[in-house]
């Protein structure tokens, strides 16, 4: 299983959070990423779940767009900045096909930093915006691994673009 984490692109600063909208410049960059990209990466992704905040349902829709994928998109509670990553990690033990989360910091890095360091504390990766991060499951959660065993595969950050 594969788990790609994509932050929102860039987001004006002027209206309330929840309805903020992606600038051109966002825009511009995501688009960069998406040109870097494989579609057929994605084939296994049964569906792209991202935040219901307007930044990262503009960010879904574009990045869907621009790699004309085929995959539904779907507004997922708990994706939010504030939202406990940790929720997510029962659904990702007992799930076999490939997921897209498109979100925000700092929920994605938390979750990211869980996955790999077994561990609460955080601090290993660092989102920037339109950051896209793939990471593999190796085994599933055990005792010894509670969260299972995942390797970072790749991490994609705009300032290489």
């Amino acid at each position: 299983m594969r788990l790609y984490l994509l932050r929102h692109a860039e987001a004006e600063n002027t209206a309330p959070d929840e309805t903020r909208e992606l600038t051109a410049k966002g825009e511009k960059t995501l688009r960069k990423l998406c040109q870097t990209l494989k579609p057929e990466e994605f084939d296994g992704v049964r569906k792209l779940c991202h935040s219901p905040l307007t930044r990262a349902v503009q960010t879904a829709r574009l990045f869907k767009d621009f790699l004309k994928l085929s995959q539904p998109l779907q507004e997922r509670a708990g994706l939010r900045p504030e939202d406990n990553p940790f929720v997510w990690l029962r659904e990702l033990a007992e799930d076999e096909d490939d997921l897209m989360f498109i979100g925000h910091n700092p929920h994605l890095s938390i979750l990211a930093d869980a996955l790999m360091l077994q561990s609460r504390e955080g601090g290993l990766i660092t989102f920037r915006k339109a950051g896209l991060l793939c990471l593999r499951r190796l085994c599933p959660p055990s005792r010894a691994l509670p969260y299972g065993e995942w390797t970072l595969e790749w991490f994609i950050v705009p300032r290489v673009l």
